[in-house]
């Protein structure tokens, strides 16, 4: 009796385990984080193109500046079609196009319907989080 305990414990915990190594691959479960960026330029006109690399470097060389956070993910779409010949479009985005991409034909491979999935295309897109004067 002891034993079949402990052999339902033990399968028990692996079909946990299993599921939580699992879950984190099915697609659509979490997106993946952006890569953040923030950039230091006077708020008049900027005598050079790359700004500066903090606040107080800004502020040693000009009067008043901003600093400006952006995010930019990688978005790839790819298509699925099934057997009948019906199209679908399946997009994801990620830190880095390689993992976008994979997680847009994982998405494509997931779906049973679908015979063949092929990517389309990737592109970065890029949005302000925050802008705030440097102090």
């Amino acid at each position: 009796m002891r034993n079949f305990h402990f052999l339902l414990i033990a399968f028990f915990m692996s079909l946990i385990s299993f599921e939580t190594a699992y879950a984190q691959y099915r697609p659509g479960r979490h997106q993946a984080p952006a890569s953040y960026s923030c950039t230091y330029t006077e708020t008049g006109w900027e005598e050079h193109w790359s700004g500066h690399s903090s606040c107080g470097a800004c502020l040693q060389k000009h009067g008043e500046c901003r600093e400006t956070c952006s995010e930019s993910m990688d978005v790839c779409t790819v298509q699925g079609t099934t057997n009948q010949g019906y199209i679908r479009i399946f997009s994801a985005s990620g830190p880095n196009r390689y993992r976008a991409e994979s997680e847009a034909y994982r998405a494509c491979q997931w779906d049973r319907n679908m015979i063949e999935c092929k990517p389309l295309n990737c592109s970065t897109q890029s949005r302000v989080v925050s802008r705030r004067a440097c102090r």
